[in-house]
């Protein structure tokens, strides 16, 4: 799937706070979903290795898109997330 939009913020609110990276030209959808697993997922990060091992557990997905998509292309990011997560 490819994106038409000139730039990505990853990690940007609700209350227009900005995000923590801005991609600029942005990734294809599978790039860009391995990206933000493994920046949620690092066991390395202290800040987020919380999580432990994931195959040994269940996972509740929920992906938010700040109402800017269709639900097309909503399903077909959290397609590709539920696959991404299926590949750890």
């Amino acid at each position: 799937m490819t994106f038409l939009f000139l730039r990505y913020e990853a990690n940007s609110t609700s209350s227009n706070e900005p995000g923590s990276e801005k991609l600029k030209p942005v990734p294809e959808l599978g790039a860009l979903v391995k990206r933000m697993l493994d920046q949620l997922l690092d066991s390395n990060d202290k800040d987020r290795a919380y999580l432990g091992d994931l195959q040994s557990q269940e996972v509740a997905l929920m992906v938010n898109n700040l109402g800017g998509l269709a639900l097309l292309e909503l399903g077909a990011i959290g397609d590709r997330v539920v696959s991404g997560l299926r590949e750890l």
